[in-house]
């Protein structure tokens, strides 16, 4: 496994791959929109926007999309 994804150790909650680069993960939950108003849709939207917005250039972003 480590030819397919090149880390070199785990430290507390990060992951430091082999070129000294650091990793992290997170799991968020979802949220169930059918029963929101738009407005609440809406305003969830536009955070999750934003906060991709405000990610530096330089960060490189992996999503796993589960669904059960």
């Amino acid at each position: 496994m480590t030819d397919k994804l090149p880390y070199w150790h785990f430290d507390d909650n990060f992951m430091i791959f082999s070129d000294g680069s650091m990793g992290a993960g997170f799991k968020l939950s979802n949220m169930d929109i059918s029963c929101k108003s738009d407005e609440e849709v809406n305003f969830f939207t536009k955070n999750v926007e934003n906060f991709l917005k405000s990610l530096d250039d330089s960060i490189k972003l992996q999503i796993f999309y589960k669904l059960s």
